[in-house]
């Protein structure tokens, strides 16, 4: 079975294709709760470059998808499904995409269009990203694993997936069931409001904790502390710490207490078992540091029960999550 994935992000786009083969050598667990392998064929990413469109974002992708399949010597009728990780809130019961930080595909038939501008009738599927990177990190990646070393049955497990990443997204898996809510915006946390009056967010609304615990929020407030204009990406502020840098110092300071306070917030709201971090900030070992001790400090129930891992699938969670659409539907 030839499955493929589309993780549609703010900068990149990312296309896997996976096949499911019994000697593969990775490991799902499907929600009926049987074990199945797969291995990655092919996975490449190429600029989104949103400010060209919809139309030219749907155009590349699709050729993009097309020259991944004829390098693996695969057609289109091959495909058993093709699953779509899309950058803000979709609807479930219409599929329609409602809100995000790349709102060109809002009011677009996004699944009508793909069928066509792919000429295949393949099923395709459409999720919010964030979702998309809660179901593999639940089913193939840390809440797997977790499952395993706590000996808990996958099905009873409760797994918060947080991107820190260009935004700031969630997906939660409570108890085997996929969180969306009545219009598909059940785990849109990162527009919780965590600092009263803050950033004006493109939400309409100022203080949204994903203008603070993203990568550019976090880089936002690397200028305002250092009082700079100078732009440096988040790897490059943590560089910068470890060389003695003040400013990235307080920077990474002030950024670790806003993510203990957001983390919190959700945590007291839904009580997971586990809190798996993706995104380009969920790779800095220093944000783990403290970081479980002071999310608790933030909760209701104080309790040590939780645990906080780095994704197990890193950058690949969300566009396999999205490939996983085809066998979670």
């Amino acid at each position: 079975m030839l499955l493929a994935g589309i993780d549609i992000g703010g900068t990149k786009v990312e296309v896997v294709l996976i096949e499911m083969i019994s000697g593969g050598s990775e490991k799902l667990k499907l929600p009926t709760g049987e074990l199945r392998k797969y291995q990655i064929l092919e996975r490449e990413r190429i600029e989104t470059h949103r400010d060209q469109g919809y139309e030219s974002i749907l155009e590349r992708t699709c050729n993009f998808l097309k020259s991944l399949l004829s390098k693996n010597s695969k057609s289109m009728e091959s495909l058993e499904s093709l699953g779509i990780g899309l950058p803000g809130t979709v609807n479930p019961q219409t599929n329609e995409f409602l809100l995000g930080n790349t709102n060109s595909f809002a009011g677009q038939n996004i699944i009508k269009d793909f069928k066509a501008q792919l000429g295949s009738s393949v099923k395709v599927y459409i999720e919010n990203d964030a979702n998309c990177f809660a179901l593999a990190e639940h089913y193939s990646g840390a809440g797997l694993s977790y499952a395993d070393e706590c000996q808990v049955p996958l099905s009873s497990l409760s797994t918060l997936g947080v991107i820190l990443g260009t935004g700031c997204g969630g997906g939660y898996i409570c108890q085997g069931n996929l969180l969306r809510g009545a219009h598909g915006g059940g785990s849109e946390i990162g527009h919780m409001v965590l600092v009263n009056s803050g950033r004006s967010c493109y939400c309409g609304k100022k203080g949204c904790a994903e203008n603070y615990v993203s990568g550019t929020g976090f880089e936002k407030t690397y200028q305002e502390i250092a009082v700079s204009s100078e732009t440096l990406d988040g790897p490059e502020i943590f560089e910068q710490a470890k060389k003695g840098n003040v400013s990235a110092k307080k920077t990474i300071e002030v950024y670790k207490s806003h993510l203990a306070e957001f983390l919190g917030n959700v945590a007291t709201v839904l009580d997971p078992h586990l809190i798996v971090l993706g995104g380009g900030l969920s790779e800095e070992d220093e944000v783990y540091v403290g970081l479980k001790e002071a999310v608790q400090d933030n909760t209701f129930l104080k309790l040590d029960s939780f645990a906080i891992k780095k994704a197990e699938k890193g950058g690949s969670a969300g566009v396999l999550g999205a490939a996983f659409l085809g066998l979670s539907n």
